[in-house]
């Protein structure tokens, strides 16, 4: 499996990836979210890579992929331009992009950098980000204060109560395989990796991207869990933002639509890679997106 060595980075700092399919079909990227790998996209790919090459990396701190010394590679923008800069290394003009939670934050700033390499954009249970200061600044000290914890504690007590956040216990109970594959999502981490994740990826540490979604040029497709309603909240904000938006809300599932929902997602992202309409969901009176 290969390694990617952004400018500015080398092993053992750079991003891992794996990529499927054919090598000339259409490139697809997906990003996992927080404490996910490349792991969390393995149902979809099943079908994806029979029309797709799909590439999956390990973002910064998760996984196989490194941590690298300069922060600058680690919060959202140079996390972005990084993966521009792989996208651009595996195959010549545009891709379409598939971002989970965090990965859907990432997904957001790279169509932002480089709307002309960006094809098609679907978002699962993202935001566009904290617009009040304040509030982004918050965030960023309560997620260095939960970094510290991580460092001094390790990810064992820190996994148990991430887990039982609003966002999280959202959804409906796990099953048993869906608990195997939370844990083989998490089994590679490190807790130094996870907490300059939180460190320097967070939302806290990121620019507010709504300013930028009424001029939005990218085919965007918003997908949330009905049980999610912070998300679907967010998502429906957004819809009513960005021209032309379509917006999913898959039924009888919480945040962790990859996890919960695959079979649900991989439909909506292979009817809208392809350029079919999805299955979309009414707003709210008076609201029109999708």
């Amino acid at each position: 499996m290969p390694w990617f060595e952004a400018p500015g980075t080398q092993c053992p700092q750079a991003l891992w990836y794996t990529a499927a399919g054919p090598p000339d079909a259409p490139p697809l990227l997906m990003l996992h979210g927080f404490l996910g790998t490349h792991v969390t996209w393995q149902p979809l790919v099943r079908g994806l890579r029979q029309t797709h090459r799909v590439v999956r990396p390990d973002l910064y701190g998760h996984g196989r992929s490194g941590i690298p010394s300069d922060g600058g590679h680690l919060d959202p923008d140079g996390l972005a331009r990084d993966l521009l800069a792989l996208m651009a290394s595996v195959a010549a003009g545009s891709f379409s992009l598939v971002g989970y939670s965090m990965g859907g934050r990432i997904a957001l700033r790279m169509a932002a950098a480089a709307p002309a390499h960006v094809a098609r954009l679907v978002l699962v249970s993202a935001s566009a980000g904290i617009p009040d200061a304040a509030e982004r600044d918050a965030r960023r000290r309560a997620d260095a204060a939960l970094a510290a914890q991580i460092e001094a504690s390790g990810l064992d007590a820190f996994l148990a109560r991430w887990d039982q956040t609003p966002v999280l216990a959202s959804g409906r109970p796990l099953t048993e395989a869906q608990r195997r594959r939370l844990a083989h999502d998490r089994a590679r981490h490190r807790p130094e990796g996870i907490a300059a994740s939180l460190r320097h990826t967070g939302a806290g540490s990121q620019v507010d991207s709504g300013p930028l979604l009424p001029a939005w040029s990218v085919p965007t497709l918003l997908v949330a869990g009905r049980r999610d309603g912070k998300y679907v909240a967010s998502m429906r904000q957004m819809a009513a933002m960005i021209p032309g938006a379509q917006l999913a809300i898959v039924e009888s599932v919480g945040h962790r639509v990859p996890l919960e929902a695959p079979v649900a997602l991989a439909g909506l992202v292979s009817r809208f890679l392809t350029g079919l309409r999805v299955p979309t969901v009414p707003g709210p009176p008076g609201h029109s997106a999708g």
